[in-house]
């Protein structure tokens, strides 16, 4: 490619099973635009072919998203970038309803039904923010499930923090906030998530994992979140867990559009519990 594309594609990859769906899905979007595909890590089932779109910058070892999306950060050559993950496939449409979103940060739906039942249970679990029922609008933070955002305002907070092996976006979403950027969620740009969990303890071990990470970045930034008091002491926290994942749970069925799926409340609370034992074990090294 020759031309300068008018959109950067970046995707951090470690085998993703679906990885060449997420890519055709890409390409096959009715929204034309000059776009521009970097992928970065490993792929040793070979799912990504060639192409002349495609720039595949593969690692030698494991590299976690933060480090993968800044070497895909350095190699992108348009202004406006967007984040997606390998085992993400967009949706017709996806491409267009992001772009035209007139705001510069910008980030979209997740579309919890999947053939497995523990997938969509794991959607639901962690995404259910990021239903396509939400109305368009501002929101608090924003995750890089899908993202867009203009290059150089990730340059303007040194990109991702490679220290940390999750929560990455999360700081990244706290930095950009204190600079006093605006984040807005379009919900007619929706991918459908595949991640690899196929039982009950791989979702509550997502759950632990994300938690256990991300208080390392709630520490960090906590005069900023106004952080309360017992989510910062290990032991209060433990003892306010239970309330808590409860008062939790009835949030997310608070919202009408999420009763569809009523018969995950048991699952959705199990998982509660192990975010908060996660933030427990996390807040021994934060």
């Amino acid at each position: 490619m020759n031309s300068k594309p008018d959109v950067s594609i970046v995707m951090p990859n470690y085998n993703s099973p679906v990885v060449d769906q997420t890519i055709e899905a890409i390409l096959n979007q009715s929204f034309r635009r000059n776009i521009e595909i970097i992928v970065v890590g490993k792929d040793d089932p070979n799912f990504i072919k060639p192409n002349p779109k495609i720039t595949f910058i593969r690692t030698k070892e494991r590299t976690f998203p933060s480090k993968a999306r800044n070497i895909g950060i350095a190699r992108a050559r348009a202004e406006t970038i967007v984040f997606v993950d390998s085992d993400c496939v967009p949706e017709k449409g996806w491409l267009q309803a992001i772009l035209q979103n007139k705001e510069d940060i910008v980030t979209g739906a997740v579309e919890f039904d999947a053939p497995s039942f523990w997938t969509t249970c794991d959607n639901f679990v962690h995404f259910y923010a990021s239903s396509r029922k939400v109305k368009r609008g501002e929101i608090p933070l924003f995750g890089t499930i899908q993202l867009k955002i203009p290059k150089s305002k990730v340059l303007s907070v040194s990109g991702f923090d490679e220290n940390l092996e999750t929560g990455e976006d999360l700081d990244m979403a706290i930095k950009l906030k204190k600079a006093g950027e605006k984040f807005y969620f379009e919900p007619n740009a929706v991918v459908r998530h595949y991640p690899l969990r196929k039982n009950l303890f791989a979702v509550l071990r997502h759950s632990m994992y994300w938690a256990s990470n991300s208080m390392a970045v709630r520490i960090k930034h906590k005069v900023f979140l106004k952080l309360p008091f017992w989510l910062q002491n290990r032991w209060l926290l433990l003892a306010v867990a239970p309330f808590a994942s409860i008062a939790v749970t009835a949030n997310v069925y608070s919202k009408i559009y999420n009763w569809k799926y009523i018969y995950l409340l048991p699952i959705v609370l199990l998982a509660k519990l192990a975010w908060f034992y996660g933030a427990f074990r996390g807040l021994k090294n934060a």
